[in-house]
């Protein structure tokens, strides 16, 4: 594939960005938005001691040191929190998108602090709330310190720990000529998110990469798509294909999108490689290089973020709120038959990953060894797996059934992250 200069001189001058991120993202937003929160309110108390500590201003009276007890403190820092998150949700402080780069990460931080302090000092001016001049200054400077080094430490700490689990897993499709041009653009950023994993080309034999050291995993011709993309966890695909060999095999084209389409994976289509008109496309950028979004199955990471959030309260309290009828359940399975209290069983969760689901046993010990010998069979044949009448199933079983009352534990696997509310 000749990758032409139109298409690739004009992706050279543009800045890399990341696309959504995974579950990576929304833990790492959700933990630096309370991070933030924490450093405001700690450093706003420090700005307020260090104005009597420090030698600085005019010497204040023992009355007026103890005038500050009677300043509205509580109110000043939930003020402080208030003002500073939305000026950072407003202007993109907590957006995946702008992590990737530190200079663009720190100008942001630089602007949303300042556009918030500007903004408390009008709502004190408003309120008529006198807060010192010298309190004021401490608490910008320190707390702009903090923030900026906070975040260096986070990212010195992802360079050196070499985090690799939560980056994307890409699988890119294309031909052999001018996929090197492809994959140099997609890799180098200053925070990488995602990783090429393979590649699928036209070639039968050889591998298309040699810079990078990216496997070749096929050839169009003969491709297992399904297989290839739970062996490897791919999260993305992207197809890089000419038209010219679009054209030329046109129906293994059709069915190569359409197998795309039909997995749980996001799917990009590099512009001027497919002629395509498909509804709900959109535009973005992977890396360096544009694509057109035809097919994605994830939340951004706003709403990943907010969902998590949502999932943590809602497992803390749940489980808090529930531990005592948690506690007289186990009490009565061990009670019934001295057998284990919990049922552990693998699902699949978010991209194919298995994860051990936890419920209130309801069945007698060993129900899994003794399914062959109560098994029923429908008109047609069929095994029916999900019985009313199963003989497996315990008179405590029954009711915690009936009332669900066996899905409880399900909330440790809501706070674990494997499933959500």
């Amino acid at each position: 594939m000749t990758v032409q200069n139109r298409v690739v001189s004009p992706l050279l001058q543009l800045r890399p960005q990341s696309w959504t991120l995974k579950r990576f993202s929304a833990n790492y937003l959700l933990f630096l938005l309370l991070a933030d929160v924490v450093i405001l309110q700690v450093v706003f108390w420090w700005s307020m001691e260090l104005r009597y500590l420090l030698p600085f201003g005019r010497t204040l009276r023992p009355e007026v040191i103890e005038s500050r007890l009677f300043i509205p403190i509580v109110a000043l820092h939930i003020t402080v929190g208030v003002i500073w998150l939305l000026s950072f949700v407003i202007a993109s402080v907590y957006s995946a998108s702008h992590i990737v780069h530190w200079s663009e990460e720190l100008q942001r931080v630089i602007l949303a602090h300042t556009i918030a302090a500007l903004c408390l000092a009008g709502v004190l001016y408003m309120a008529r709330i006198e807060l010192m001049r010298l309190v004021y200054l401490y608490f910008y400077l320190l707390a702009l310190l903090v923030l900026v080094a906070h975040r260096l430490s986070l990212r010195i700490w992802y360079r050196v720990s070499k985090v690799e689990a939560d980056k994307q897993n890409i699988l890119l499709i294309g031909a052999d000529d001018g996929i090197e041009n492809i994959v140099d653009q997609l890799m180098p950023q200053e925070w990488p998110t995602h990783k090429v994993i393979g590649i699928i080309s036209n070639s039968e034999t050889c591998s298309p990469t040699s810079t990078h050291h990216i496997p070749w995993l096929g050839s169009l011709s003969n491709l297992n798509l399904p297989e290839l993309i739970r062996r490897h966890e791919i999260n993305a695909v992207v197809v890089a294909l000419p038209r010219q060999l679009a054209e030329q095999s046109a129906g293994q084209t059709a069915n190569l999108i359409e197998q795309l389409r039909s997995l749980p994976i996001q799917l990009h289509v590099l512009p001027d490689y497919f002629d395509l008109t498909l509804r709900s496309a959109s535009i973005g950028r992977l890396g360096d290089v544009p694509t057109i979004n035809l097919h994605s199955t994830e939340v951004d990471t706003f709403q990943r973020m907010t969902k998590r959030l949502i999932d943590l309260v809602g497992a803390t309290c749940g489980l808090i709120l529930t531990a005592p009828i948690m506690v007289l359940i186990a009490v009565a399975i061990r009670w019934q038959d001295g057998g284990p209290i919990l049922y552990r069983a693998e699902r699949v969760g978010e991209h194919g990953r298995l994860f051990t689901m936890y419920k209130f046993r309801s069945m007698v010990v060993n129900a899994d060894r003794l399914q062959t010998n109560v098994n029923q069979k429908d008109g047609e044949g069929n095994i029916i797996h999900k019985q009313k009448n199963d003989p497996r199933v315990t008179r405590l079983g029954r009711f915690l059934r009936r009332s669900s009352l066996d899905e409880l534990p399900q909330l440790i696997n809501v706070l674990k992250g494997d499933m959500s509310l």
